[in-house]
C-alpha cells in the first residue's frame, strides 16, 4: 500500500525546523497514529503544509499507545463525534489553548448518550500528555463523587460529562466538560477576586485536594456573583492528599498570583491544524 493510498489526515501538528517535528495523524478515518520527524528529513514548508507532507510520509506500523486507563464514568465520546472551535480568520483564537477547546457534539451522539451539543473537549494531543488528563480525570472522578453525596452541593470545577476515545473506543485520550456560560473568558481573576477565589479554593482543600497550579486563569469567575457558579479549571498538577502545610502555602500564595501580569496560564498561541 502506497502511503497516498492510506488516506491521511493530520489533525494537529508541532513542526520544528531545529528540533523534531510532532504529529497527531488519522488514518483512514478511524485509526490514530502519532508520529515525530526529526529535522532536516524535510523541508520546512512540507512539515507544516499537510497536503505536500502527507504523500511523503511511509505507511505506519501497528502501535501500542498510552490510554487513560481510569475510565470511571458511564459515557465514551469518539473524537471524531466532535467538532473543535477554530482559529477564525480575524485574528481570535475561538479556543482555550491546544489541549482545550469549546466543542459541539453531533446531534446523533447527543441525543443518544444525553449530552448537552454545546461542551468543552479536554484532551492529549501527543502520547506524553496523557498522563496529565489521567490525572484529572481522576480529580474529576473525586469531585463528582463528593457532589453526588452533599446534601447542598455547590459547584467546585465543571460537570465532567464523559470520556473521549480513539480507535473506536480502545483508547481514552481525554474527556467532556460541561460549557459554563456567562463566566469571565479569557481575562481570568484579578486581586478584587481575591475572596471569591478563596472560596473556591478553600472547597478544594476541604476536600483533601491540592490544586498545584494555580494562576487567575485557572478561576472562571461568572459575572453575576450571585450565581454561585464560579469554578476552578485545570486540575492536571492537583494531588489527593496533600499535607496541610501545602494547602496552607498555596493558599497563602494566591493573592500574589492573582495580581501577576505576566499572562501565566493564559490562552496560548495558536500552533498548528486543529480540525476534524
Amino acid at each position: 500500500m502506497s502511503p497516498a493510498i492510506q488516506d491521511l489526515q493530520i489533525l494537529h501538528l508541532e513542526a520544528d525546523d531545529e528540533g523534531p517535528s510532532y504529529y497527531r495523524v488519522l488514518v483512514s478515518g478511524k485509526d490514530v497514529k502519532y508520529i515525530s520527524i526529526d529535522p532536516h528529513i524535510y523541508n520546512m514548508e512540507d512539515l507544516v503544509f499537510p497536503t505536500t507532507l502527507i504523500p511523503q510520509l511511509p505507511v505506519f506500523p501497528p502501535d501500542d499507545l498510552p490510554s487513560i486507563r481510569n475510565v470511571w464514568h458511564s459515557v465514551k465520546v469518539d473524537h471524531r463525534c466532535l467538532t473543535l472551535a477554530e482559529y477564525n480568520g480575524d485574528g481570535e483564537n475561538t479556543s482555550f489553548n491546544t489541549n482545550t477547546h469549546a466543542a459541539t457534539v453531533d446531534q446523533t451522539t447527543s441525543a443518544s448518550l444525553s449530552l448537552p451539543r454545546n461542551v468543552v473537549a479536554k484532551f492529549a494531543n501527543f502520547t506524553w500528555e496523557v498522563e496529565y488528563y489521567a490525572q484529572e480525570t481522576t480529580i474529576y472522578q473525586r469531585l463528582e463523587a463528593t457532589a453526588a453525596v452533599a446534601s447542598q452541593p455547590r459547584k467546585i470545577a465543571p460537570q465532567f460529562l464523559g470520556h473521549i476515545t480513539e480507535e473506536n473506543g480502545k483508547r481514552v485520550i481525554g474527556f467532556l466538560l460541561e460549557k459554563i456560560e456567562g463566566g469571565r473568558f479569557p481575562d481570568g481573576a484579578v486581586v478584587k477576586d481575591l475572596e471569591r477565589c478563596r472560596d473556591l479554593v478553600g472547597r478544594l482543600h476541604g476536600l483533601g485536594i491540592l490544586h498545584g497550579d494555580l494562576n487567575r486563569f485557572n478561576f472562571l469567575l461568572v459575572n453575576d456573583v450571585n450565581e454561585g457558579r464560579d469554578v476552578l479549571l485545570d486540575f492536571e498538577s492537583a494531588r489527593i492528599g496533600a499535607e496541610q502545610w501545602e494547602m496552607e502555602e498555596e493558599m497563602g500564595g494566591l493573592e500574589a498570583k492573582l495580581m501577576d501580569e505576566e499572562g501565566l496560564g493564559g490562552v496560548e498561541e495558536w500552533v498548528g491544524e486543529l480540525k476534524y
